[in-house]
């Protein structure tokens, strides 16, 4: 991910991300390739004030415009029925297709970014409940409310290989 990655090499979403940016210093160090992210956290908590939730609103700005547009969200028993009238883009892999919603307004761009395994592996890893995930040109944004807390290294982490997954396909318009 970043332009000097450093020592040790962790996997994340079908890549290998080096022991600095998986340890929390992606933001930083993904600078270089003219990416700015940002991320907020916080605890959702109850009238009593005990916490039930944890809160992450990331923000992963792109240099240049992908010419995409999507969003995926974690298919439930609302989503099950929506796809019924409204299918979406179908990644072409059954497991990925029956658990995650994509809508978009670039289908072809975005089938093919879909059906890419790293990409697939770092959507499922990063939707879960009540999140979505969504391309906007330049603009890559994940939204989430989660039981567990997700360090805000790791959400970093998933963030930078999401948006070198999607930047190597629009390059070479290849997956994995």
């Amino acid at each position: 991910m970043a332009a000097d990655p450093g020592q040790g090499l962790n996997r994340v979403g079908g890549a290998d991300v080096c022991d600095p940016c998986f340890l929390g210093l992606a933001p930083e160090r993904v600078r270089s390739r003219g990416w700015g992210l940002h991320i907020k956290q916080w605890q959702v908590t109850d009238h009593e004030g005990a916490v039930i939730g944890y809160g992450t609103d990331a923000t992963l700005e792109l240099p240049h415009n992908t010419g995409m547009h999507f969003r995926c969200r974690r298919k439930n028993v609302w989503r099950k029925l929506v796809s019924l009238v409204s299918p979406g883009v179908a990644s072409g892999d059954e497991l990925f297709d029956a658990h995650v919603h994509v809508v978009s307004k670039s289908v072809g761009m975005t089938q093919m970014v879909l059906a890419d395994e790293g990409v697939q592996s770092i959507v499922m890893d990063m939707l879960g409940e009540g999140s979505w995930i969504e391309l906007d040109r330049t603009s890559l944004r994940s939204y989430s409310i989660r039981d567990e807390y997700v360090s805000e290294a790791r959400f970093s982490s998933e963030m930078c290989v999401l948006a070198t997954h999607i930047e190597r396909i629009r390059e070479t318009g290849v997956g994995a």
